[in-house]
């Protein structure tokens, strides 16, 4: 696709360029040449379209920094520590939690 979007319109020059057309044919020639380039970017458009709107999408679900703190007391490891953890993106909320299992808890499996 992209070598014909720099093809054709190369094409056309040279054909201008070498051949004693009149102007009325020259014309013509540049009219179809950008009409073949609109058509192909058109093309283009719609095909990246198509391929955007079935990429796959990944979702990230996080629990609320509450839930996790009680989550971990819960299970004997309360949290000393979190910082803000933007690994997912700027955009994306998250933390890295620090938590220290207390001698003696049992581990309970969810």
């Amino acid at each position: 696709m992209t070598v014909a979007l720099i093809l054709i319109p190369l094409a056309a020059a040279l054909i201008v360029a070498v051949l004693p057309l009149p102007r009325r044919s020259t014309e013509a020639l540049a009219l179809g040449a950008a009409l073949a380039e609109l058509a192909l970017g058109v093309v283009a458009l719609i095909r990246y379209l198509r391929r955007m709107a079935s990429f796959p999408r990944m979702e990230v679900n996080g629990l609320p920094p509450e839930r996790v703190r009680a989550l971990l007391a819960d299970l004997g490891a309360p949290v000393v520590d979190a910082v803000d953890d933007r690994v997912h993106g700027a955009d994306t909320p998250g933390f890295r939690y620090c938590a220290v299992k207390r001698a003696g808890s049992a581990v309970a499996l969810l």
